[in-house]
């Protein structure tokens, strides 16, 4: 991470430090990105799954620039690039990044990837991007949101697209039953999943933004199978049942119950 730069806020200083370190403690796979994950996600066959919807919404990759915000190790970068994507992927941890340049590496796909150690705060590039993805990053920067979202215009070619996926919480109901367990280990200090007033921001910040909503019984599915690649094939098919229960549920006013929100801005 880069050293702290004068003029920024100290708040921003110790946010930075304290991502940074949080994620430099995890685990990464530098491995080569499998084969049966490039085939899940070269088919996308079932976007009702939330992992499958957040490829098969960008449309065709071939020779589009993506800037891949809060990469981490780069799993979803290795997929972007091998459906066509020229990839940028930035992160604040030193160890996510030195494991993503790996895995770009070991995959064959170095020449398709570039990776940036740095908050966003500080990047900058001569080019601007096709697509901005973000997968669960903007719910780390919730106290500074707005003005990320209007910082991140300048990366993006006018007509661009960006594409988030985040947790949610708008059950308020649901919110008081989460604090009656353990707060999650694998969670960061400042971060919690998006609310309505969040959502309102995004809406204020680009021209045209579309919501679809994940995650209601098929939340469940973590707790029977922790890869979905190389789950049985019934397992598979629950899921993908869970998940059309789940649409359904949402297009009769169920959305408020999801716990995931894919978003899609230009």
């Amino acid at each position: 991470m880069n050293a702290p730069t004068p003029g920024f806020d100290p708040e921003a200083h110790r946010r930075w430090k304290t991502e940074a370190e949080f994620f430099d403690s995890e685990v990464y796979d530098a491995s080569a990105v499998s084969d049966a994950v490039l085939k899940r996600y070269r088919a996308c066959s079932n976007p009702n799954l939330r992992a499958e919807f957040g490829f098969s919404a960008l449309g065709d990759l071939r020779g589009k620039r993506i800037f891949d915000l809060g990469c981490g190790g780069g799993a979803n970068s290795m997929i972007l690039a091998a459906l066509g994507a020229q990839v940028t992927g930035l992160d604040i941890s030193p160890k996510a990044i030195a494991a993503a340049q790996e895995k770009a590496r070991a995959s064959g796909l170095a020449g398709r990837c570039e990776f940036h150690c740095m908050p966003i705060e500080l990047f900058s590039s001569p080019d601007q991007f096709d697509i901005l993805y973000g997968n669960s990053v903007l719910h780390h920067l919730i106290p500074l949101l707005e003005p990320t979202l209007l910082g991140l215009k300048r990366l993006v070619k006018p007509g661009g697209m960006y594409f988030f996926q985040e947790p949610l919480a708008l059950s308020a109901t649901m919110r008081r039953v989460r604090k009656l367990f353990p707060p999650n280990p694998n969670a960061t200090p400042d971060e919690r999943p998006l609310q309505q007033e969040e959502l309102a921001i995004i809406v204020r910040c680009f021209d045209s933004v579309e919501c679809k909503y994940f995650e209601l019984f098929d939340r469940l599915t973590k707790f029977y199978m922790s890869s979905y690649e190389n789950a049985a094939p019934p397992l598979r098919a629950l899921s993908g049942t869970f998940a059309a229960i789940d649409r359904a549920a949402f297009a009769v006013g169920f959305k408020h119950f999801a716990s995931y929100v894919a978003i899609t801005a230009r």
